[in-house]
């Protein structure tokens, strides 16, 4: 805009321009709260938190949910924020990170057995459609039929 309009970050707005910041805030939210489909080809441990290291963090950080798809054994893990995390039908390990977060699966809780690890907790589907992952910071395992608070 020529030079005319300065603010360049959030922060900025908020502070120069309150009334333009309700309307950024209007179509463009901090956080992008659709559920992410990770590419069932993805190798390695899916991030949604900043890694300077990890090109793609520089938008995943904006992600609140995040799903893997196909069979490989991969992982995710969350942001500061408050995330819902699904594997796929290989072993994963999900981290949550911060925040209050919530690992979905497949079935009724009575199709998985649960248990207590050093420092996790590891999920298995008898029914072999999630396979096993071990959650760490997780506050909420997601069923069918109920949530589980951890």
């Amino acid at each position: 805009m020529w030079g005319i309009y300065t603010s360049k970050t959030r922060e900025d707005i908020v502070k120069n321009d309150p009334e333009g910041y309700v309307l950024v805030q209007s179509f463009l939210p901090e956080m992008i709260t659709i559920m992410t489909r990770v590419d069932s080809e993805f190798d390695g441990t899916f991030k949604l938190n900043f890694d300077e290291e990890i090109p793609y963090t520089h938008k995943s950080k904006y992600l609140l949910n995040a799903r893997l798809t196909g069979s490989k054994n991969t992982g995710l893990i969350g942001n500061d924020s408050d995330n819902t995390l699904i594997g796929n039908a290989g072993n994963n390990t999900i981290d949550g990170g911060e925040g209050s977060d919530v690992v979905q699966f497949t079935g009724a809780s009575s199709e998985y057995i649960i248990e207590t690890t050093g420092g996790g907790i590891a999920v298995k589907d008898t029914k072999d459609r999630d396979g096993q992952d071990m959650l760490l910071n997780i506050e909420t395992l997601r069923f069918t039929d109920q949530d589980l608070t951890l």
